[in-house]
């Protein structure tokens, strides 16, 4: 859980609520904002992932945490009904940017749906929440599809890495200004022709790095495939950079090194957040029968339209029974294995 004595330390403030009380009115304007239906924010996507400033993120970041600290303070002192409306703002945000075409989006939406989460989980944890608010928490969390999101992402990240090298190609056209030739700009022309063929491998690569990660999204099976058509994505990228070690990259290498990634941030994210789902409708299953169900089959279709499935193996999520009052629910991870819940990194 979040430490709220480590916060009242750093603030200097015995009342976490009464020192962010300076700022309720913008939080509460935004507050009312976010639940208009079209709420977007207004965001130029003509100049591509490379030009483009998001001046937006890193205000989400800061609000995100705002509302967390408040919801979390609402709720050590009972006030779950503030607490939840406060979640639901960051479920809000996450959502207003999650279909923006940016990697960067794409994180801050993530960000903030694990701090609405923390939010959910440790009211929970205190059963705090009532039966209405944890159907509102399931629909907010409805709203979200990491798997075809990140395909999405990937596939507009692509783009925009493959205009930027493009561009680059351009600009070392050996042939540019080849009728004015003299012998001293033999070296320059020599010069761009080697840039241009590191070019054309650098693109062929990195879209190679990145089809293989687009291959391994599975947006209608609701899953990312560890071994996808082409193999996993970050064993590409692993094995072209070590087939030519002194290969340089000039924009391939950072770019591809953290796509090769995606697949497992979002396989991660969209595992937590199917589990917070099916947390909500056990929490709703127990108000309403005063126990644990025995299986996740119970929940439907009163509190669960369906069961989630593991986005690894394609099977029902794992959940079982420890004593009367408590139960583990778990997905088997990136490695692939069924450890029993245990964490393996």
């Amino acid at each position: 859980m979040i430490d709220l004595q480590s916060w009242r330390n750093y603030l200097g403030a015995p009342d976490i609520l009464q020192f962010l009380k300076k700022f309720d009115a913008e939080l509460n304007e935004i507050s009312v904002a976010v639940r208009r239906p079209y709420f977007r924010f207004s965001v130029s996507y003509e100049a591509g992932s490379f030009d483009w400033s998001p001046p937006h993120l890193p205000v989400l970041q800061s609000l995100s945490q705002l509302y967390e600290l408040r919801a979390l303070a609402y709720l050590a002192q009972g006030d779950a009904a503030r607490a939840g409306d406060d979640a639901a703002t960051i479920f809000l945000l996450a959502h207003a940017v999650v279909k923006e075409p940016f990697v960067a989006s794409q994180l801050m939406s993530i960000l903030m749906v694990r701090r609405g989460t923390q939010v959910l989980w440790e009211g929970s944890a205190a059963r705090q929440w009532s039966e209405q608010q944890l159907k509102k928490f399931q629909s907010a969390l409805l709203g979200f599809d990491f798997i075809s999101s990140g395909l999405y992402t990937l596939l507009a990240d692509q783009a925009a890495v493959t205009e930027a090298i493009e561009k680059d190609l351009d600009d070392a056209d050996p042939l540019r200004g080849i009728s004015d030739f003299k012998p001293s700009s033999l070296a320059k022309i020599s010069h761009k022709w080697m840039s241009l063929g590191q070019g054309f491998r650098e693109l062929l690569l990195t879209n190679h790095v990145y089809g293989e990660g687009i291959a391994s999204f599975d947006p209608a099976n609701h899953r990312v495939n560890l071994n996808s058509p082409n193999g996993a994505m970050k064993q590409a990228w692993n094995s072209h950079y070590n087939l030519d070690s002194d290969y340089d990259f000039d924009i391939a290498a950072p770019i591809a090194a953290t796509a090769s990634r995606m697949d497992l941030l979002y396989a991660n994210s969209q595992e937590q957040l199917d589990e917070a789902l099916v947390a909500c409708g056990i929490e709703r299953y127990r108000l309403a029968n005063g126990r644990l169900p025995a299986k996740l089959e119970d929940l439907m279709p009163q509190f669960l339209n369906r069961v989630s499935t593991d986005i690894i193996s394609g099977a029902n999520l794992h959940y079982s029974l420890l004593g009367d009052d408590s139960y583990l629910l778990y997905g088997i991870g990136w490695n692939g294995t069924d450890d029993g819940g245990k964490v393996v990194r």
